[in-house]
């Protein structure tokens, strides 16, 4: 431990320290001691002070009397009020706003301005169609349905008259096949007779 300690002071301790000096050093701390040289250069510019914060009884007092005011403010302030009341709501009579499902531009009135109505009583017609380039889209609309409506009662009617035609027919080679039916149990007959 003792060279240890001797070699750490060595290293890091100036070498007049250990009584080891230049002459020119000597002649300049003659009029010292080594002792008050060393303190000079190795003592701090004061001592260290710890000081003492806030005492703990002070901070300890602050905290419980937080806690003690806010729990109180919170159990006696009014800060909201609950009051229970018997009666009924009138709302005070204002216009409605009534929003249509769609876009449209008003076609037909069904009521007057300034005319009281109930609820589920129509008050307008819209006309939703919307125009472009090759006309009003409602009405080629329109077109194309009835278009396509006579073509499909065009095909229902040729339908039900190939359906006439076919029992027709079916029942014209139903009778023709009882006929021929008829003739060769005949034949049949007339042969079993002649055997």
């Amino acid at each position: 431990k003792g060279i240890l300690k001797n070699l750490f002071a060595f290293l890091f301790y100036p070498l007049s320290s250990f009584g080891i000096t230049s002459k020119n050093h000597m002649k300049d701390n003659e009029l010292f001691r080594k002792e008050a040289l060393y303190h000079q250069r190795h003592h701090w510019l004061g001592k260290a002070l710890l000081l003492k914060g806030i005492p703990l009884w002070m901070v300890v007092t602050c905290t419980i009397t937080f806690i003690a005011l806010t729990f109180v403010a919170l159990m006696k302030g009014e800060y909201t009020r609950r009051v229970n009341v018997r009666g009924e709501i009138f709302s005070q009579q204002q216009t409605v706003t009534i929003l249509a499902p769609q876009q449209g531009t008003i076609a037909k009135h069904y009521v007057e301005i300034g005319q009281t109505v109930k609820k589920g009583v129509p008050i307008y017609a819209l006309d939703i169609s919307r125009d472009t380039q090759s006309g009003n889209l409602s009405d080629n609309s329109k077109t194309s349905i009835n278009q396509q409506i006579f073509l499909t009662n065009n095909i229902i009617k040729k339908l039900k008259e190939n359906k006439k035609i076919n029992i027709d027919k079916l029942t014209q080679q139903l009778v023709e096949y009882k006929k021929s039916y008829g003739n060769t149990k005949q034949l049949v007959a007339a042969s079993l007779h002649g055997l």
